[in-house]
């Protein structure tokens, strides 16, 4: 692995637009370097400080409010008095995240234990590319585990590891795909920074979740 970025296999124009889409936003609110604390640091010390979040209201009633033109939104919707999946998948990920991880053998002995069965782990190009077989009849689904290896990620690239996303092929057998997931580098470095809080994460991971046959599609920008 060299820090020279190759292009991925089966680039999508589509999701290159919606990377940018979130990056432009994370840069919007990005604060100085010197100024940020690292996210394992503030989990490992079980120190982690709440966001909130407030919608906007308009006092008068039948008045439209604006368009929500900011991306991801987890932070403007309302918390709820139960706990939801959503709660779940963010404890997943700052479980992991929180783990001590140094490279991609550490990374994947994390995950072993998070996950039904590791198939393999395998760095391709710029992507580090996991494939794992999940219990189907499961009810709770792959949430929890995409978490767990979203989080992993983030604690492997916190180390400095190099490349482009964590593409994540889920398979019903070891040779049968069912979904996929992809994390990007970007969303994991800022996640790290604190410029995504752990539902922002949890929201940019969820839209790549897919229920499909094929690996996952990592996608590019126009010039890579």
């Amino acid at each position: 692995m060299t820090g020279r970025r190759a292009e991925p296999v089966n680039a999508t124009t589509d999701g290159g637009e919606k990377r940018s889409q979130a990056d432009e936003t994370s840069d919007a609110r990005s604060t100085s370097p010197t100024d940020w604390t690292t996210r394992r640091r503030v989990l490992r010390t079980g120190a982690v400080a709440g966001l909130a979040g407030l919608a906007g209201c308009t006092e008068d009633v039948g008045s439209e409010l604006l368009p929500n033109k900011k991306w991801p939104v987890a932070e403007l919707t309302p918390s709820l008095p139960i706990e939801t999946r959503a709660d779940r998948f963010d404890a997943s990920v700052e479980a992991a995240a929180g783990a001590e991880i140094s490279d991609v053998e550490t990374f994947a002995d994390v995950v072993t234990v998070r996950i039904p069965r590791l198939e393999s782990v395998r760095e391709d190009r710029d992507v580090l590319s996991v494939a794992y077989v999940t219990d189907v009849d499961r009810s709770e689904g792959i949430g929890n585990h995409v978490a767990a290896l979203a989080g992993a990620y983030a604690a492997l690239v916190d180390t400095g590891y190099d490349a482009y996303a964590l593409g994540t092929t889920i398979l019903e057998s070891p040779d049968e795909p069912i979904g996929s997931a992809v994390v990007y580098t970007d969303w994991a470095s800022a996640y790290n920074r604190g410029r995504y809080t752990t539902a922002e994460f949890r929201e940019l991971v969820w839209t790549t979740i897919e229920s499909t046959r094929d690996p996952p599609t990592v996608a590019v920008e126009p010039d890579e």
